[in-house]
Formats: C-alpha cells, structure tokens, sequence
C-alpha cells in the first residue's frame, strides 16, 4: 500500500476524530506554513515520512516538517526523489529495506536520520544509475541500522552489487598522516622563485591552481602564467545526464592560439559548446592564463614549453613548473592489479609532461583525501612530500575568492566537488559533510548522479608539495 495515498487519521488523538491526517496537515501548513500549502511534491514527502514513523500526534509531524525543511537542498532533494519513485519509473525503484525500522530508531535525531537515509539512497543511485528502468532495486542496510548514530558522520558507505540488490556497509576514511612528513612552514620556503602553475587535471583544478599562484604571489614569489590541461574532446551530456557523444572542445573570444593547441584565455573567453563548464577565465582575471587541449599524443610538453616562451618573452631561466592536482587522485599507483583504481591517464599525462620540460618541476596536491587511496600515506612518504598549512588569513583569501566567483554553490555552472570540500576544510568544518552542488547534478540526472557527501579531514587544510620526479617514482611502485 502507497502510504502517500493511505488515510492515518485513526493514529491521531484529536478533537475530530474524523479529520484525516492529510487534512490535519494541510491545516498546519495553512496556520503555520502558507508559503508550503501549494507544494503537493513537499506534503507528499512529509506525510510519507509520518507514515514510516508512525506519528500519532501533530506536534510529531511538526518536528517532521520542521526537521525536513532544515535539510540542505540536496539532502532534502534526494529524499524527495527517491520516496516519489515507483518501479515502473524509468530509472527504477530504490527500496532500502527496513528504512522504517530505521528512521524510527533515530526519531529523537531525526535530522541525522534522514541525512543518513539521503546518503543511503545516493549511494544505491550512484550504484546503479539508470540501468535498472522500471526495476526494483533492494538494498540491505541491516549494518547501518544497528551502528551507532554516533559514528555515522566519521563513516563511508561501500554498497556491495549482486544483481538486484545489493548490501551497504561502513567503512572508515583513509586518514592522511601529515606528521610522517616534512612541514613547510612558509611558501616563501618553496623551491624556485619564477613559477608556471598548471591545473593538470582539467574541471575546476585551473581555478584551484589559480589560488595557488595567488598564495605564492603574497609569499613574494612571481607567477609567469597559469595553464588549464584540457582534453581536445570530451564526452557531451544531455540535460538529464546521458551522453551525447564525443565532441570536440574548443574556446571562443580567446586571446589567440599561440602553438597548435595552446590558447591565451581572457576573462571574457568561453565555451563554443554553452552546455560545458568552463572555468578557465577566473584565473584569466589574475595572471597571464593559456589553456592547453590535450591530444593524447604525447605533445603536452611541447605545449608547455610553448607556453612558457610566451608567457617570459622567450626568458625562460629559472622557471619552476607547479602541477596542481586537487583531491589527491594522482597518488594512486601507474600499475595496479585485481581492477583497483590507477592513476587517471590525464593525470599522469600531464605529470609526465612537466618531468619532460626540463624545468624544475614539482607538484602540488590541495584537499588530499577527496578522492585518494588507501595507501596515500606511503606514496607521500616515498615521493618524500612536504606538508604546508593553509594559514587562516590565506584560507580567508581563497574562500573569499571562491565566493566572488560564485563557486560556493550558488551558481548552477560554476562548480566543483574539490573546491566545495576545500571550503569546508577551510571553514573548520570537519567529519561528513553535504557540499553545496547543484540540486540538477545530484538528482536530475541518474545517468550520472553526483554524490555531495563527502569527508572532510584536517589534511585537506594543507598543501603536499613534492618532487615531480619522485612523486611519479613512488606512483611506479608495486
């Protein structure tokens, strides 16, 4: 039985008896919440909610409501989706098994409750996808349901897939040990005075190389330019997430194309393809900004050469090439076995590429732990890393930035998983956290549904600076 459609008035204790629970809340939000009486998609959520926790009064379904509406949109627009879906939708129907016996179990926190349910169910979508149409897909949480709420917010889920169903489990996060690591107490310390800053891992890493540059300016150093690594094509998506092909990438109003594939990018510059999320043009307001496409053809380092002449008027001595990777993804290992995750071919592309300059090249790591791996901690220690921490005034600066550009959220193109944790790090906030991405990117498209929980650590308020060269030894390691 659809409880949205099932009439509870017999819970209820009132003074009239006959009065459905459905009308009582209708009523409430009337008295209470008029700018919520014409929401059907609110009032269906939260009376699907009652139901599963058997509320029997209407100060329960207040605290329902209430805890509902405190929810971030993301958390609150997952459970909208996924409690409104029937088997015969296109994407398929989640069902967490004993999702009631759950939410009543953490009825005195219901917000971390529901958190957890939004988690839940995003985990399965992420899962699946849209590849079960008008399926049922079962997910055991029989694990979560007996954890102590206590421990949900230092916990990942790890959804195990057989077929049909599927079983959650929790595991905890990779820590990143900085304390095994040399501290950098002072950018003005960093190796190399003239430096050329390269997002190597395209999406928002140019804007994170871009904070980079403007935190080694104020240390004294001086910044030649900032490069975007771009992949010269790139798989198109529909609105509701499905892919649209592969397409070629190109740039419009530019500053000239310099070399074969190298593009000067000028704060007005933008996509040919409007739907692309481009970012280069931020760093374009700051420092001489070229963007580079990447052929795969092994022609980077020439590309970055080319750059680099352009940028110093040919007066290249003394350059120090920083490649930025936010998240942490270029430490995992080249060889891998048993299918486990290696290092993403751009990455390593692009690590490759600055070894081959023939600069002084180094990398620089931002928000380790968004996206690393177990073994992070040894990769560090073997590529013999240096740990700087982002000094108040300087995480200030770049959340401040993050907000001038409308990169905290706000805007439905200017985003990134990485700068979205990185501001919480910077912010002190710590432990899981839903991050402020588009409500389209997390429940608009089940082709690729976005996850916005993520773990935040200490560590993501510090920079890893390493060696190019020892860094791509260590990740060559077996």
């Amino acid at each position: 039985m659809n409880p949205i459609n099932t009439e509870i008035s017999s819970h209820f204790v009132t003074v009239k008896a006959e009065t459905t629970f459905k009308e009582q809340l209708a009523e409430f939000f009337a008295s209470h919440h008029p700018e919520l009486l014409a929401n059907e998609s609110f009032k269906k959520t939260a009376i699907t909610i009652c139901s599963m926790l058997d509320v029997n009064t209407i100060d329960q379904a207040e605290k329902v409501i209430l805890t509902l509406q405190k929810l971030h949109r993301n958390e609150y627009g997952i459970i909208e989706k996924e409690l409104n879906l029937t088997p015969e939708a296109d994407q398929g129907m989640i069902e967490l098994q004993n999702i009631a016996q759950f939410l009543k179990n953490n009825s005195e926190n219901l917000e971390t409750g529901l958190i957890m349910t939004a988690r839940l169910y995003q985990e399965a979508r992420a899962t699946i996808k849209n590849k079960m149409k008008q399926q049922v897909f079962g997910v055991n949480i029989d694990a979560v349901i007996h954890t102590d709420p206590r421990y949900f917010s230092e916990s990942l889920l790890k959804l195990d897939k057989n077929g049909n169903y599927g079983t959650i489990s929790l595991t905890p996060p990779t820590m990143i040990d900085s304390s095994i690591l040399n501290q950098l107490h002072s950018l003005a310390n960093l190796e190399g005075d003239n430096f050329v800053v390269i997002g190597g891992g395209g999406g928002s890493d140019s804007v994170q190389a871009c904070m980079t540059a403007m935190l080694l300016q104020a240390a004294g150093k001086k910044i030649s330019c900032v490069m975007s690594v771009r992949t010269a094509k790139f798989s198109g998506e529909t609105s509701s997430g499905n892919h649209a092909g592969e397409q070629q990438r190109s740039i419009e109003n530019h500053g000239g194309e310099i070399f074969p594939g190298v593009f000067i990018v000028k704060p007005d510059s933008y996509p040919s393809n409007p739907e692309e999320r481009f970012l280069e043009n931020f760093p374009a307001e700051k420092f001489p900004t070229y963007l580079v496409m990447d052929e795969k053809k092994g022609e980077l380092a020439e590309k970055f050469k080319a750059a680099i002449a352009h940028a110093t008027n040919g007066e290249k001595k003394d350059i120090t090439v920083l490649d930025i990777d936010t998240g942490g993804d270029i430490t995992y290992r080249e060889s891998v076995e048993n299918g486990a995750k290696s290092t993403p071919d751009q990455d390593k592309r692009v690590l490759d590429a600055v070894i081959q300059t023939g600069y002084n090249a180094k990398v620089g790591v931002l928000a380790i732990g968004v996206d690393s791996p177990t073994y992070v901690n040894e990769v560090l220690a073997q590529a013999q890393a240096k740990s700087y921490t982002i000094r108040h005034d300087e995480a200030d600066l770049m959340v401040n930035q993050y907000n001038e550009w409308k990169m905290d959220g706000s805007h439905p193109t200017r985003f990134g998983k990485t700068p979205l944790a990185l501001m919480k790090a910077l912010s002190d906030q710590f432990g899981i956290q839903t991050i402020n991405l588009p409500k389209k990117e997390v429940v608009d498209k089940p082709q690729n549904p976005w996850i916005p929980f993520i773990y935040i650590q200490q560590a993501m308020k510090k920079i890893m600076f390493m060696d190019a060269e020892k860094l791509n030894q260590a990740i060559s390691l077996k």
